[in-house]
């Protein structure tokens, strides 16, 4: 990953607006720049800001040290490593950090991290923070939650945020951190230096495939095992069965086909009796209903007499209601007027009221003019004095609530001024109870590394010994594995040899079985018994397809001379029906009319005609009422014509859709049987031919010259052939399985050879390593027991120096053993404890006089506030009184209320009352209208009762004479007239089905019969059909018996076959994942794990060797006294002092400025050794450089201008004028006073 920006605003003393852009003109060709600035400026911020942006965190506050709260200006206490402290403080309502930087993937991103006060305030509480990650290319927010964004950091970078510490940026007190990290820390940042990963999951992946290679081998071993074959006697016997079971299974065929036949002329015959029965019952029903029909037939006489008397009796029954309607009439006529005459005289009285109260309302509205006017005036003067009065009522209010929060403020401080005073007793006391921490500080460095020397020398000692241990036990074991490993060799050969003298003597059977190739000539046998059925398949459908076609002749005969008789029958009633339907067409029209004329509806309307006024209908002023006998004869004729004539075409409608219905029939069987017949033929010829194919293709197979040439009568010949197949398969057969079984013990022999071979190879590598390992075990055992006596020495020349200068610490140096790491941390624990006790006292009294000056400040602030307040009351009061004295002065006019409602409501009534002046002399106008109208309908309605009351008594002679002419009383007519048409056609309907049914049922009848007795003519079978059908049930079970017991005897031969071909298989499967473990075994032996540790370590451990190498050329230029080397831990490193002959030191006994020099050597290592792994192109170094003297400086310089010429970016933070001399390309942190400080870029 590269650093391309850095930008910010309010970080610490950083208080404006800074970006330092490493991508653009000067930085981005300068390579090596220094950030620069006074003590306390903010040069470390740079670097704070840039971490915040990445990971939310930083080095000063991440680093070891006290953990504890501190004020903030809002009065929360924060946690001391809390991020959000590094906001600006009294200054700064806001801040943020950006980092905008290059990915692995060489696509670039940008880095947020920021946080706001509330409200904006300087002085607010502080609000959670804000991060997020955009990718630039798109501008997409990839995250902006804490976590998230931590995690996708790592993702881009490939760093965490200790690793990016420890190899991006050396911070201000964590320059060694590499040179101080634990092994594991160690590490991990060699892992992502030089991409180690990789070892590691080449170690896992090995691992887990010597752990799959060994259950392969165990579960194709158990599947082995699973499984079992049947005998050379237990297949004989299954096919002797079978054949038994085939023959059995071809006669029981026979016989069943023969009782089936019976069956079904048993059950033809019932079929036919039942139809008998049932037709002849249903004739019986229809005869007995049609006869049933014959009172409806009279009744229909009657209907139709009756029918010629329906215009009487209309004419009478209209005459009755005109009557009627005429006295109804008068009635209500009568009741009109009076009404009419009632509404007249109420409105005259409402018109003479409605108009008093308008004169009254527009004098009313006169007066209130001038009173409005005045009180408009004074609502607009209350509403300015009212606004005015809230304005100052809300300054008062805001100035009461900043004095009170500026009291609330002080009296937070006087309360923070006290804790800190106590903080700071309880420190000074805490350090004065540790007389012993300022010597053990004071001689800490020499301390610590001869304790650490003698751990490390202890360590070395133990494990020198517990080497000795294990190499005697390795060496013992490895004579007595020797001795198993040429026993083990000489069986291997024993049994190799007699399994090669066991498949010589098999070998000459096995060929000869090969020669003759059982397999294909049953391949071959097995297409000729498909064959073989084929043929017997496509006989025996040939022969039904012959029976098929003679049936369907015969079907197409019948349905031809239905045909013939009901096309006669359709066309004479076609005819009638055209007949009919011509006299209907000429009736129907005249005898409408005629209906019309005398219809009821027609005699109503004529009742509301008034002499002299138009018709509604015709506009005729004359109206003649026509009593004509002629024209109701006249329509009775032509209503009697027009239902004969409808009685015929129903009748000849009825035929035609019965001769229609039998000629469909007998075409649909006809067609039917003809596309069956067809059909048939058509398949029978395709039968014929494909019998012929299926011979043609089995010419040259071993029954090539005695299949029959026709498939009719085929059946016998091919059922001998078939069962001459059944004894050339049984032969073949019993090859094969001899065959199959030689090669399966072959194979199994020659995987069991190949075995024992590899196990053999096995056992001579085993050996020859052996062997070089009791080579290289006995010089070790002698280089371990001296290196034991030599750190024996070293521990007791070390207890010596301890007790010669430490001795009043008090410590007992046995503890510092071995296992003494824990022993050193609680020892160096104290230490820091009493450093940090040290600088957190001094720290506390400077943040005291920070909050006495916060103090002062508070205090100025309460006393301008509380006078804005006093002021802000005092305005607002003058406001108050002067809306109090205008309201006083509006409140009598108009009674207090709102002068627009006011004067809305008196405009508003007075149009009201206009407005009913004018409604109330329009009715007026209109009641008497109405009057006038209503007398003249009461005359009009008088004289039309009289008409209606000659014309009543005509009906009713007229309607007694036409009873008298037709034979009927009145109440039978009455009671005929109540049919309607639709009832009398449904009448009319209902005798003609009766009278079809009955014939068409006379003639199913006789068709039945005779089918039966054609039936009865062909014969019964002899044996009764319950027998048929209990003998047909047991043939069919035990021939599905018999077949069931053919499949499971021939499923058993067949999965003892693919059986033994799966054992053969996994004999073969066996050996090659044998081998196969074999190869990962000796894999995982040397760099398998499940950790991946073995093969990383092995990585890391040549990275560091590399890392050391690179860093010692760096100290060669830098300081030559010194070099780094590897200690016998894991990672470890010491230090050479060629001054003092080469003594191996502690890296924790060099001086600040020596680990200075020596963590320098490592980061440019890291920046070589790491430039193919994940590590930055940029490096950031945070001081350090004022512990050089001269010389040491320019060496450092140097390598740092080496480097940069290798295309790293290197940023220095320095206050040393010699290094701010060789650098020309400056970051300038000038400060402004206040505490606040601004970036400045110098390009030289």
């Amino acid at each position: 990953m590269d650093i391309l920006q850095i930008r910010g605003e309010n970080i610490a003393s950083l208080a404006r607006p800074f970006d330092i852009s490493l991508d653009a003109p000067p930085l981005d060709g300068a390579g090596l720049f220094a950030i620069t600035g006074q003590t306390g400026s903010g040069k470390s911020s740079l670097l704070d800001a840039m971490c915040l942006a990445l990971y939310g965190e930083c080095p000063r506050l991440s680093s070891a040290g006290v953990s504890d709260t501190v004020p903030d200006i809002s009065g929360e206490a924060l946690a001391s490593s809390d991020p959000r402290t590094l906001l600006r403080r009294g200054a700064a309502a806001s801040g943020y950090a950006i980092v905008r930087f290059r990915a692995r993937s060489g696509e670039d991103y940008e880095a947020s991290w920021s946080v706001r006060r509330a409200y904006g305030k300087a002085s607010a509480r502080l609000q959670a923070v804000e991060r997020s990650v955009t990718r630039l290319s798109d501008g997409t927010v990839l995250e902006n939650q804490k976590t998230a964004v931590n995690d996708r950091i790592v993702t881009l970078t490939g760093l965490t945020y200790d690793e990016f510490r420890r190899s991006v940026l050396l911070a201000q007190g964590d320059f060694d951190s590499f040179l101080s990290a634990r092994t594991s820390e160690r590490a991990a940042i060699l892992e992502k230096v030089t991409g180690t990963q990789l070892y590691r999951d080449i170690s896992k992946r090995v691992f887990a495939a010597h752990g799959e290679a060994e259950r392969a081998v165990e579960d194709l071993e158990m599947k082995l095992g699973e499984h079992s074959v049947l005998t050379e006697e237990e297949r004989a016997d299954i096919e002797a069965e079978l054949t038994a079971l085939d023959t059995a299974r071809r006669e029981a065929a026979e016989v069943l086909k023969a009782t089936i036949r019976d069956i079904d002329r048993h059950e033809a015959l019932i079929a036919a009796r039942t139809r008998s029965i049932e037709a002849a019952e249903t004739e019986a029903r229809a005869r007995a209903n049609w006869e049933a029909r014959k009172d409806d037939t009279a009744e229909l006489a009657r209907l139709r007499r009756a029918a010629r008397i329906r215009a009487e009796e209309a004419e009478r029954r209209a005459a009755a209601e005109a009557k009627d309607l005429a006295e109804t009439a008068i009635d209500e006529a009568a009741r009109a007027v009076d009404a009419a005459r009632a509404v007249k005289d109420t409105a005259e009285a409402d018109w003479t009221k409605a108009s008093a109260a308008q004169q009254q309302s527009e004098a009313r509205f006169a007066e209130l003019g001038p009173i409005w006017t005045r009180a408009t005036t004074l609502d607009a003067e209350i509403k300015r004095a009212a606004e005015e009065e809230a304005t100052a009522a809300r300054a008062a209010e805001e100035a009461g609530a900043e004095a009170a929060e500026a009291k609330n403020a002080l009296e937070r401080g006087e309360a923070d001024l006290t804790q800190r005073a106590a903080r700071i007793t309880d420190l000074q006391a805490a350090g004065d109870a540790d007389a012993e921490g300022d010597a053990l500080v004071a001689g800490w460095p020499i301390l610590s590394d001869r304790l650490e020397r003698r751990i490390a020398a202890s360590h070395a000692g133990a494990k020198a010994l517990e080497e000795v241990q294990r190499l005697k036990a390795g060496l013992a074991g490895a004579a007595e594995r020797s001795a198993q490993i040429t026993e083990a060799t000489f069986e291997a050969r024993a049994e190799s040899a007699r399994i090669e003298e066991g498949r010589t003597a098999r070998t000459p059977r096995r060929d000869a079985l090969r020669k003759a190739a059982p397999s294909e000539r049953l391949t071959r046998l097995a297409r000729s018994r498909d064959t073989l059925r084929t043929l017997a398949d496509l006989a025996r459908q040939h022969d039904e397809a012959a029976r098929d076609a003679a049936t369907c002749a015969r079907d197409e005969a019948t349905a031809a001379e239905t045909i013939h008789s009901s096309e006669a029958a359709k066309t004479a009633a076609e005819q009638a029906q055209g007949r009919a339907t011509a006299q209907i067409e000429a009736l129907e029209a005249p005898a409408g009319l005629a209906e019309a004329a005398l219809s009821s509806e027609a005699a109503r309307l004529r009742l509301h005609l008034v002499d002299g006024q138009p018709c509604p209908v015709c506009n005729a002023v004359e109206h003649p009422v026509h009593e004509d006998d002629a024209a109701r004869q006249l329509a009775d004729d032509l209503r009697s014509r027009l239902g004969a004539a409808r009685t015929a075409a129903r009748e000849a409608a009825q035929e035609i859709a019965a001769a229609t219905a039998r000629i469909g029939a007998a075409q649909s069987l006809a067609q039917t049987s003809a596309e069956r017949r067809v059909d048939t033929e058509a398949r029978q010829a395709r039968l014929a031919a494909e019998f012929h194919e299926a011979r043609r293709a089995e010419a040259e197979g071993p029954l090539g010259g005695t299949l029959p040439d026709t498939p009719q009568d085929a059946g016998p010949a091919l059922e001998q052939l078939a069962q001459r197949l059944d004894g050339w398969q049984k032969s073949l057969e019993a090859d094969l399985a001899e065959l199959e079984d030689l090669d399966r013990r072959a194979q199994e022999d020659e995987a069991r050879i190949a075995a024992l071979a590899a196990s053999m190879r096995a056992l001579q590598d085993e050996q020859a390593g052996l062997d070089a390992q009791n080579k290289s075990a006995e010089r070790a055992l002698g280089t371990a027991q001296s290196a034991a006596a030599a750190q024996a020495e070293t521990v007791a020349d070390l207890d010596r120096m301890l007790e010669r200068d430490f001795a009043g610490l008090r410590l007992d140096w046995a503890q510092f053993g071995a296992d003494g790491a824990d022993a050193l941390d609680a020892v160096s624990t104290r230490k820091e404890a009493h450093s940090k006790a040290r600088a957190a006292l001094e720290a506390a009294l400077a943040e005291r006089d920070e909050a006495k000056r916060r103090q002062e400040t508070l205090e100025v602030g309460h006393s301008a506030a509380q006078t804005a307040w006093e002021k802000a009351r005092a305005a607002h009061d003058v406001r108050a009184d002067k809306t109090k004295a205008l309201r006083a002065e509006r409140a009598p006019l108009l009674g207090g209320e709102d002068t627009s409602a006011h004067r809305t409501y008196f405009n508003t009534r007075r149009k009201a009352l206009q407005e009913q002046e004018k409604t109330a002399n329009e009715a007026r106008s209109a009641a008497a209208s109405k009057l006038s109208s209503a007398e003249a309908s009461l005359k009009a309605a008088q004289d039309t009762r009289d008409r209606a009351v000659a014309r009543s008594a005509a009906a009713e002679a007229a309607w007694q004479g036409a009873l008298a002419q037709a034979g009927l009383d009145a109440e039978t007519a009455q009671a005929l007239l109540g049919w309607s048409d639709p009832d009398i056609a449904a009448l009319e309907t209902a005798i003609d089905t009766a009278r079809t049914a009955h014939l068409r049922a006379a003639e199913a009848r006789d068709q039945r019969a005779s089918d039966l007795a054609k039936l009865e003519a062909e014969g019964v079978p002899e044996t009764p059909l319950p027998e048929l059908q209990a003998r047909r049930i047991a043939q069919e079970a035990a021939q599905t018996q018999r077949i069931e017991d053919e499949a499971g005897l021939r499923g058993r031969l067949k999965s003892d076959r693919d059986t033994r071909a799966k054992m053969a298989a996994l004999v073969a499967q066996i050996a090659k994942a044998k081998a196969r473990l074999d190869t990962l075994a000796a894999i995982n032996a040397a760099i398998g794990s499940a950790s991946g540790d073995r093969f990383s370590t092995i990585a890391q451990e040549v990275t560091l060797a590399i890392l050391v190498e690179q860093a010692n050329h760096h100290l060669t230029d830098i300081k030559p006294r010194y070099r780094l080397a590897r200690g016998q831990g894991k990672l470890s490193l010491h230090v050479v002092d060629d001054d003092m002959a080469g003594e191996i030191r502690s890296t924790r006994s060099l001086s600040g400025g020596e680990r200075f020099l020596v963590s320098l050597a490592l980061a440019l290592a890291l920046g070589a050794v790491g430039g193919t792994g994940t590590i930055s192109n940029t490096l950031f170094i945070d001081e350090g450089f004022g512990t050089l003297d001269a010389g040491s400086l320019d060496m450092a310089i140097d390598a740092l201008e080496a480097l940069q010429a290798q295309g790293r970016t290197i940023g220095v933070i320095s206050h040393v004028q010699a290094m701010q001399d060789r650098i020309p390309v400056q970051i300038r942190i000038k400060s402004r006073g206040a505490g606040a400080s601004e970036v400045v870029l110098d390009a030289g």
